[in-house]
């Protein structure tokens, strides 16, 4: 397989191309496939970086790039190459967000997925990855923040601030749910959330705006023994 640029037009059947990798020699190529970002398909939407590689999603597919190579998609078999992973999420459902906490996260607007190894024995590689489930809330294309060993995220109706993190009561360190933090005071949220912040010290504090103009704030804390979710207008 080798790679190569178009960068001239010459017929209906005939284009100039410049060689970028791995191109077998001058005679013509008669099998071609297109590469996966363009103008027609759209591009990724959505980045992070995690497992050594940089993390791209589009829709429901996700690239990983080489590993420690940031700018190198190049497809192959061996551990360190790049790879392609389809997202198993309803036909209608698009993605919304990364992040990287423990594990990839990967947000849809139908459910929230991780990405981990198949073995811990091994690197993240293209035969050593999965996406498994984690809840199934489903959230809206906004920016989440990581505080915390959680992500929070907004959730696909944008009047619910959502906590997604380890599940505490079971066994397996890659199960996780999703949490409610408005669940005790929904009132404080009048409107739809268009965007959040997080602010680290000297207290953890989560700065969420509304599409109203409206600023909410929440005093989130949860480690160990401590357990403080409080709301309050600014």
């Amino acid at each position: 397989t080798g790679i190569g640029r178009i960068v001239g037009y010459l017929s209906a059947s005939s284009v100039r191309a410049e060689c970028l990798s791995n191109m077998p020699g001058t005679n013509p190529l008669r099998s071609w496939k297109r590469g996966a970002w363009n103008n027609d398909d759209g591009f990724p939407a959505y980045v992070t970086r995690g497992y050594a590689r940089l993390m791209l999603l589009r829709n429901s597919t996700l690239w990983a790039s080489k590993s420690d190579d940031f700018t190198s998609f190049e497809a192959g078999s061996d551990a360190d190459q790049a790879f392609t992973f389809p997202i198993a999420a309803p036909a209608n459902a698009s993605g919304t967000f990364l992040a990287m906490i423990n594990h990839l996260v990967i947000g849809t607007s139908s459910n929230e997925f991780i990405g981990i190894p198949n073995t811990s024995s091994e690197p993240v590689g293209p035969t050593n990855f999965q996406i498994a489930d984690g809840s199934q809330e489903g959230s809206a294309a906004t920016r989440p923040v990581i505080a915390g060993n959680a992500i929070l995220y907004v959730h696909k109706s944008r009047k619910k601030l959502m906590q997604f993190v380890q599940n505490p009561k079971a066994l397996s360190e890659t199960s996780y749910i999703s949490i409610d933090l408005t669940a005790r005071n929904p009132e404080i949220l009048d409107g739809a959330i268009a965007g959040m912040a997080v602010q680290r010290e000297p207290d953890r504090r989560i700065f969420v705006y509304l599409d109203s103009g409206r600023l909410i704030e929440l005093l989130f804390r949860r480690e160990a023994e401590i357990d403080v979710v409080a709301w309050c207008p600014v």
